[in-house]
């Protein structure tokens, strides 16, 4: 997996690229998104048009890191997953609770950051 970050003003775009599985892509996940949180980062964009999988421990790591920012009154939302992980996301369940987008741009309207 590799990670492209963007820093603006309001907001942080994270592009990832490949998958996300258990092991050391999930381990360089948490990480960044704990770097993030604690530098105050408020709002994050994770742009998965590039991830072709996310195993569990990534999809838990994403429902623990949503958890963190609401506590903390930040948000984060999913650009665009691939149809794969977004299947994923709908047996989980999760497609109601993460905010997705299909594009950068639609977040940042839909966010208010534009």
């Amino acid at each position: 997996m590799q990670v492209e970050r963007e820093d603006y003003p309001q907001y942080s775009i994270l592009r990832f690229e490949g998958p996300i599985l258990i092991g050391e892509s999930s381990g360089k996940f948490y990480e960044i998104l704990n770097s993030m949180m604690e530098e105050g980062i408020q709002v994050v964009l994770l742009d998965f048009t590039h991830v072709n999988y996310i195993d569990s421990t990534g999809i838990g790591e994403l429902v623990g890191f949503l958890d963190r920012f609401q506590k903390e009154k930040g948000r984060i939302a999913l650009i665009n997953p691939q149809d794969r992980v977004m299947q994923l996301l709908k047996i989980a369940g999760l497609d109601h609770v993460f905010t997705i987008y299909p594009d950068i741009e639609s977040a940042l309207q839909g966010m208010n950051l534009d």
